[in-house]
């Protein structure tokens, strides 16, 4: 995952450093394209190229800018920002189209039906 401080400075998960940036850069990450909310804080994440990838947000909620997606109405909300560079539920929380394409789990046609 990106780096970002205990203390909550840095809220925003998946800013890649500048290493991962430039052995990405021939392989570009797709933008998000849709998003849906799935049972135990996870994420079903469809991006440009028609690929869908699971992301598990647990190892987030105990950071202070993600604490409040434990209340699993909040987390509901989530919603993709302007041109799918990521998804949000308030100014404190975002993760990056990077962070869900890198450690989402992809999921085959048959599991993305269901």
């Amino acid at each position: 995952m990106g780096s970002h401080a205990s203390d909550g400075i840095e809220t925003h998960v998946g800013t890649p450093d500048f290493r991962e940036v430039a052995s990405v850069a021939m392989n570009r990450i797709p933008r998000i394209t849709a998003v849906e909310p799935c049972e135990d804080f996870r994420l079903k994440v469809i991006f440009t190229d028609g690929s869908v990838r699971l992301y598990d947000v647990r190892p987030l909620l105990e950071l202070p800018a993600f604490r409040r997606l434990q209340d699993p109405d909040f987390f509901r909300q989530v919603r993709i920002e302007p041109g799918g560079y990521a998804v949000s539920w308030n100014d404190e929380a975002d993760i990056s189209e990077y962070e869900l394409w890198r450690h989402g789990v992809p999921l085959s046609s048959r599991e993305h039906a269901a």
